[in-house]
């Protein structure tokens, strides 16, 4: 879990951190498949946001499609779906035989896989989706595995959780940016001597001063010449 863990931090920087992830649980534990699904922004489906296994145009198709429509899937007793709705982990021995959606079945027998394993996501008590992994034998999970992979799930939604905020933040900023730039009044933020470290642009264009010229200049220089 430790390397795991190390190697995933280190794709932060490379933006890569989820798919770092998937790719180290599956080398690490010999699972064939292992996927990411997080809703879409309009939170109507699950969408694959990292994934071992699955070619990238087929996780295209899968994401442009409605098979993981919540709507959809609120009646269907697939792993992910339970997962993701009830917020506990699911494990399913051999989706071949075992499973009673067709739909599941039949992906089971198309991609060879036969035990699954899904484990929700949460973070700060959002659900934001789950982290499933495969294998192609039938497979007994002993309890070992199962709290382990409830770990490294912590983790998978550390990561999503903390760039979801991230994005939140950046895309507040924009807003707050737009509105401060286009505010009829002067807007400007001063350090304690004075000194102008930031200004719109209605400021700007009311003195005819570049905006990068006023600041670093004092703020009782401007005041004056107003009077």
């Amino acid at each position: 879990l430790q390397s795991i863990t190390e190697k995933s931090v280190s794709g932060l920087t490379h933006g890569k951190s989820l798919e770092t992830l998937v790719h180290e649980v599956a080398e690490t534990f010999s699972y064939d498949l292992c996927n990411i699904f997080m809703q879409s922004v309009d939170g109507s489906k699950l969408q694959i946001v990292a994934s071992h296994g699955y070619p990238p145009e087929y996780v295209m198709e899968l994401n442009n499609s409605d098979t993981f429509s919540i709507e959809y899937q609120k009646a269907k007793k697939t792993p992910l779906f339970l997962a993701f709705l009830e917020g506990r982990q699911n494990v399913m021995k051999d989706a071949v035989t075992d499973s009673k959606e067709n739909m599941l079945t039949k992906s089971a027998v198309k991609h060879g896989f036969h035990a699954v394993v899904a484990t929700p996501l949460e973070y700060r008590g959002e659900r934001l989706g789950a982290i499933v992994v495969y294998t192609k034998e039938v497979r007994d999970f002993d309890q070992d595995e199962l709290r382990l992979l409830s770990s490294i799930a912590a983790q998978a939604s550390t990561i999503a959780g903390s760039a979801e905020i991230y994005n939140k933040l950046v895309s507040s900023e924009g807003r707050y940016r737009e509105i401060y730039n286009i505010a009829a009044d002067w807007m400007y933020m001063l350090d304690s001597e004075g000194v102008i470290t930031d200004c719109n642009q209605t400021m700007a264009q009311s003195l005819g001063i570049p905006r990068d010229s006023i600041i670093g200049s004092y703020i009782y220089d401007y005041e004056v010449e107003a009077d």
